[in-house]
């Protein structure tokens, strides 16, 4: 991405480079892109960092849910349950585990 001008793309080309950036190269995007002044552009980048900021968001939220998994994976087995319905009060439901060994 170095050496190029940044400036010359359409915002049509930059969509494009944004759509097949991953995630780990969002922030050489901003960088490069952070003087460019049209509306297109900042709004492409602003709607990337809200997207940036909803997956950290969501690996946070994650890792508090994997909090047994830390404190139990060294027992051998972790089992995790499920319940699938209309919700508790319902009929018709139905409810599975899984155990997993070496976590």
């Amino acid at each position: 991405m170095k050496g190029r001008n940044y400036q010359m793309k359409t915002i049509s080309e930059i969509k494009q480079e944004i759509a097949a950036c991953k995630e780990s190269e969002w922030e050489m995007l901003f960088d490069a892109y952070s003087t460019d002044n049209r509306t297109g552009v900042v709004n492409m980048l602003e709607n990337l960092r809200k997207k940036q900021v909803k997956l950290q968001q969501e690996s946070a939220r994650i890792e508090v849910m994997k909090k047994y998994e830390y404190q139990y994976g060294s027992d051998g087995l972790v089992c995790g349950i499920d319940e699938v319905g209309r919700g508790p009060l319902a009929t018709g439901g139905c409810r599975c585990g899984d155990f997993a060994e070496g976590l």
